[in-house]
């Protein structure tokens, strides 16, 4: 696999997944439907690498060399049809997704492998597009945002892509630097979102019974369960703690936790009051006055920081040190 690779959308996750594969020096076509749609996308990936670069988390000259394997189109079929990997971040409409890899089908060549970021829409509803030898090489490459910055990819292992070039993506992931993972059910959400929303009830249903505060709850995931997550995952943490221990937590706890279907009505609140977060000024918490665009500067350094001490973490060879059973 020679790893040239096509990134379809140039919008919040695209212009990221672009970079990310440009910044392991992999040519890349990045397409979007006009010129000035993926112009607005360069853009981006030059103000986002900036901050790497600021960070010392790269050089100037790795940063020029990344943006130089950067190729930006309009056409479709000029983007992808030479491409060894096509990955497509376009909006989530099964519909615009099953027409857009039916053209890939027929233009590509045979070796080409597919690859989606979705994590809503189910990967065999858009595989009945294409033929049934490029459902061997189409999986889900699901990318967490900013997808330059954090190392999660979620990979579909749903039994339809040939072992092989599993691994080939895998590989080729790991290669980045990113810490890629197996999904073995073609579940909505995969395994972060839904991780995540688990969480979330649980954190918005104390605040709707007046347990805590937002800005109290968040502080009890960043420096107690969450200052150890870099370190050691949950279901490591229960093997540190012991089963035993944990279990009879779980028994007492459990029946006393939020098990809704629906989300919190808090959610709707604020649709109704027009209080959705920082794009608003206001939701959980009050951005009055604030500069957004500082707020997501000063996010994306603190991640990049962040980023640069896993990285050192990993190279010590910390990671992984006990196998699973």
């Amino acid at each position: 696999m020679k790893q040239k690779i096509a990134v379809l959308g140039s919008g919040t996750m695209g212009h990221s997944i672009a970079a990310a594969y440009a910044m392991g020096g992999h040519p890349v076509n990045l397409y979007d439907i006009s010129d000035e749609i993926v112009k607005t996308g360069l853009s981006k990936i030059k103000m986002d690498l900036d901050v790497m670069v600021k960070l010392e988390y790269m050089t100037q000259e790795e940063e020029d060399g990344a943006i130089a394997c950067i190729t930006p189109h309009s056409d479709l079929r000029t983007a992808t049809e030479d491409r060894d990997y096509i990955i497509e971040a376009i909006p989530e409409n099964l519909e615009l997704k099953k027409e857009v890899l039916s053209q890939l089908d027929s233009w590509c060549p045979p070796e080409t492998i597919f690859a989606s970021n979705t994590s809503s829409i189910k990967l065999e509803d858009m595989a009945e597009a294409i033929s049934p030898d490029r459902k061997k090489r189409f999986a889900v490459n699901h990318w967490f945002n900013p997808a330059h910055i954090v190392p999660l990819v979620e990979l579909s292992d749903y039994g339809n892509t040939d072992q092989d070039v599993l691994k080939e993506i895998y590989d080729m992931h790991v290669a980045l630097g990113k810490a890629p993972v197996y999904v073995y059910k073609d579940i909505p959400g995969m395994l972060a979102n839904r991780l995540q929303q688990a969480v979330l009830r649980e954190m918005f249903y104390l605040v709707q019974i007046g347990a805590a505060s937002a800005e109290d709850l968040d502080r009890t995931i960043q420096y107690g369960p969450g200052f150890r997550y870099p370190i050691a995952g949950p279901i490591r943490i229960v093997d540190y703690g012991g089963s035993d221990i944990w279990c009879v937590e779980a028994a007492n706890l459990l029946p006393d936790m939020d098990d809704s279907k629906e989300p919190n009505p808090l959610f709707k609140e604020r649709l109704e009051t027009g209080t959705l977060g920082l794009k608003t000024g206001r939701g959980f918490y009050d951005f009055t006055g604030m500069d957004v665009d500082e707020i997501n500067r000063k996010f994306n350094e603190d991640m990049i920081r962040q980023l640069k001490l896993t990285h050192e973490y990993f190279m010590q060879g910390r990671d992984g040190e006990v196998s699973e059973m």
